[in-house]
This record gives structure tokens, C-alpha cells and sequence, in this order.
């Protein structure tokens, strides 16, 4: 089920807040943007995010084949359910921090 805006953030009905804004222009859950639109914002905030967090290390060349071959080679049902999964795992799982050995 789709849950609305509060469920996912700490929007609070009358907090005057961007997030109120976001809720009455295009619905508790978003149904008055089309797909498109959608999956730009996510695209939109993923990028600010990335920016933001270059801070804490750069990208393994690795994950740059990992992408491309996730958009070429994947049904668009399997490219939205990653996409859901790499969310939840940023959310909620704690940061992966890479192990250091001195030899």
C-alpha cells in the first residue's frame, strides 16, 4: 500500500513546512505527479545526496559497470524494485565502513 508523506518523513499536517507545500500541490502520496516526474525527483534528491555524502569516500570504479549493466540488463520492474531496495538500505542499515588492514 502506498503510505502518505508523513509515514516516510516528519512532516506534521499544519507545520507550514516544504513538506506541506509538496502535499498540497501534488497529494498526500504523490498522485498528481506522473511517473516521470517522479522518478526525476527521486533522481533529483539521489544526486544531491550523493553530493553531500562524497565526504565519507569516493565511488568504487566498479559500481560505475554495476549501474550501467543494472540499466541495460534488468526488466524495469526489477530496475524499481533495486531502486526500492537501495532506499530502504540507505534509510534504515547502518553505514558500511570498509575495513583497513596494515600489513
Amino acid at each position: 500500500m502506498n503510505q502518505p508523506i508523513s509515514y516516510w518523513t516528519s512532516y506534521t499536517p499544519g507545520d507550514n513546512s516544504y513538506l506541506e507545500k509538496l502535499q498540497e500541490q501534488y497529494g498526500s502520496r504523490f498522485e498528481r505527479m506522473n511517473k516521470h516526474e517522479k522518478l526525476y525527483l527521486i533522481c533529483a534528491v539521489a544526486s544531491h545526496l550523493c553530493c553531500t555524502a562524497s565526504a565519507y569516500g569516493g565511488v568504487n570504479n566498479e559500481i560505475f559497470t554495476v549501474a550501467t549493466n543494472a540499466c541495460c540488463q534488468l526488466p524495469v520492474s526489477d530496475q524499481e524494485g533495486l531502486l526500492e531496495a537501495l532506499i530502504h538500505h540507505i534509510r534504515w542499515s547502518p553505514a558500511y565502513v570498509p575495513t583497513v588492514h596494515n600489513s
